[in-house]
């Protein structure tokens, strides 16, 4: 299948008391034409930093680098305003955790969505509100005659984040970036959040990567899911094969504190808290709160070990697996 994201060895710092730290380091990976990758990972693990540099959003004391990045074949440099000009918001959206935070509350639903399609693909008014009630009747909102004419304190938080799903794929997007989607959602809400995404994916063919620190959600909804720790990609896997041939401790910690209904013993717990990113310690990041951790892991960064052409780990415990 073709390629929609290919990112190689993208490293993010920050300059923090005149020393360099980094969010993000040296992590590669690429995104298929209809796939949905997952990514998942504690609150800085580096998820959130890994898609915001991607697009060109980071402060401006953050430093992006990289071998290379190309979007369909074509190599783009996020920190280059003119790359991502004629792509972001047309051909690569991103979905935010906090909708309302991310909608004018001066102005209706419907100029929000007009303005959008204005600036992208230069559609008259009538046109443009046309299309905004298309999609708001494909995704399955009822009266969106009566809906883009609310202003956004109006709406619920589900229905704010249908609208903003909405707003994303408005230009039909090749890539949508979801961080953190349902965050603030109840439980209903979270599935039918989820169900929308899976359905936009089906019916639009939309690539997308999902961000978020629940392993479980990923695994019904995505083809591959990278885990994220410290910055780094520590393992990459096919999410049909996850809960049973995953090996790195740091993604079989995240698994066993997954509850069960079947399952009912006490809930295992990773400890401790991922380090500052300040403050990594020598060799694996991991070390502190693993519980196989040896005598190597302290001294040295572990190898990128490929176990499969969709297996990928990161820790000592694979060496004698696979090829480093």
């Amino acid at each position: 299948m073709e390629n929609i994201l290919n990112v190689n060895n993208l490293s993010v710092y920050f300059n923090i008391q005149d020393k360099k730290a980094p969010a993000v380091e040296n992590i590669s990976f690429s995104i298929d034409s209809g796939e949905i990758l997952g990514i998942a990972g504690e609150s800085g693990a580096g998820k959130t930093v890994t898609t915001l540099s991607l697009l060109g959003l980071l402060d401006n004391n953050a430093e992006i680098s990289f071998s290379s990045i190309k979007f369909k074949n074509k190599v783009i440099s996020p920190i280059n305003s003119k790359d991502l000009s004629g792509i972001l918001g047309k051909d690569i959206s991103i979905i935010f955790q906090d909708a309302m935070g991310h909608m004018d509350p001066m102005f209706t639903i419907g100029d929000q969505l007009v303005e959008i399609l204005n600036i992208h693909e230069r559609l008259s008014k009538d046109k443009a509100l046309e299309k905004s009630i298309d999609i708001l009747n494909k995704l399955g909102i009822s009266s969106p005659e009566q809906i883009i004419n609310l202003y956004p304190h109006q709406l619920s938080g589900g229905m704010a984040q249908r609208i903003i799903i909405a707003s994303a794929i408005l230009t039909s997007p090749s890539l949508l970036f979801a961080d953190e989607p349902t965050s603030s959602l109840d439980v209903t809400l979270k599935n039918q959040i989820l169900r929308l995404l899976w359905q936009v994916n089906k019916e639009f063919g939309t690539s997308i990567v999902l961000i978020s620190h629940n392993i479980q959600i990923l695994s019904n909804l995505c083809n591959n899911i990278l885990i994220m720790y410290g910055g780094w990609i520590v393992e990459k896997i096919s999410a049909n094969v996850i809960f049973n041939e995953s090996i790195h401790p740091y993604t079989i910690g995240l698994l066993n504190s997954i509850p069960s209904l079947e399952n009912k013993k006490t809930l295992e717990t990773i400890p401790g808290n991922i380090p500052d990113i300040s403050k990594y310690p020598k060799g694996c990041r991991f070390q502190d709160r693993c519980t196989k951790v040896m005598e190597k892991c302290i001294l040295e960064e572990p190898p990128e070990i490929f176990l499969s052409d969709s297996h990928y780990v990161k820790c000592w415990l694979a060496y004698k697996e696979g090829a480093a």
